[in-house]
């Protein structure tokens, strides 16, 4: 073993360390044409800046879907039912068979001698109809000309109908006792 070996001689038993005269990235060499001699050579510079577009491209695409998702499903949230609620006109009083009218007490006054009128008192809104009409047949049995007007997802309970607003004033003082968040509103129609 001496030195009359040189790196060319050593060379022919490794093929691997064979000087291919491309340099470094050899291998990333490719012959994409049949008869004419492309070469195509890519650095390790060129492929972390194609990598870094290609995660900003996927990010971005991602975003547009998220976005896109989220205005798809405020679309449906916006269209209700069409048999599930009624629409915003339509007022729905109860109908009770057989209930037992009590008096109201001395301090709430009823307000059914006020029967029209675009003025009504709200005393609650209610996300689930089957309580929105327990509270109107209750304050109905109490005495009071209850009804309930359903918007969108939300059902008020409401009580009397006033030709103005002074004509409310009056009742609602009575009415803020038991229900203090209770305000006067347009009826709608």
């Amino acid at each position: 073993m001496g030195e009359n070996y040189t790196k060319q001689d050593q060379g022919e038993l490794f093929p691997e360390f064979k000087p291919s005269g491309g340099g470094k990235f050899a291998y990333f060499k490719k012959d994409f044409t049949l008869g004419k001699k492309m070469v195509l050579t890519i650095s390790w510079e060129n492929l972390v800046l194609f990598s870094i577009v290609l995660i900003m491209l996927l990010a971005l695409f991602f975003s547009m879907g998220v976005e896109k998702g989220k205005r798809l499903t405020a679309k449906e949230m916006r269209i209700p039912a069409p048999a599930a609620y009624p629409s915003k006109a339509e007022i729905k009083e109860p109908v009770s068979a057989g209930e037992v009218k009590r008096t109201p007490s001395v301090n709430a006054s009823p307000v059914s001698e006020k029967i029209s009128g675009p003025y009504t008192i709200q005393v609650m809104a209610l996300k689930k109809i089957e309580d929105t009409q327990k509270e109107v047949a209750r304050l109905s049995a109490a005495g009071y000309e209850a009804f309930l007007i359903s918007s969108g997802s939300w059902h008020q309970v409401c009580i009397g109908r006033y030709a103005t607003q002074a004509d409310a004033s009056k009742d609602l003082r009575n009415i803020k006792q038991k229900y203090p968040d209770s305000y006067i509103r347009k009826t709608g129609n």
